[in-house]
């Protein structure tokens, strides 16, 4: 599993080859976010999909 995020770009979660879920968050106060899943294989680990983008973007850098 891999991440990749490009300013002001989607965000994406890619297994095998395959985008499972996307991200886009806004720059602007009040911050929105926007989460896709693109994979419905994956619908029941949505939420682990989600933290996962929440940690990576939120972290210290």
């Amino acid at each position: 599993m891999r991440m990749i995020n490009w300013l002001l770009d989607w965000g994406k979660i890619i297994l095998d080859g395959n985008t499972l879920a996307e991200w886009k968050e806004t720059l602007s106060i009040p911050a929105k976010a926007n989460f896709k899943l693109v994979d419905p294989a994956f619908s029941e680990h949505e939420l682990l999909l989600l933290g996962i983008f929440h940690t990576y973007l939120h972290s210290p850098k």
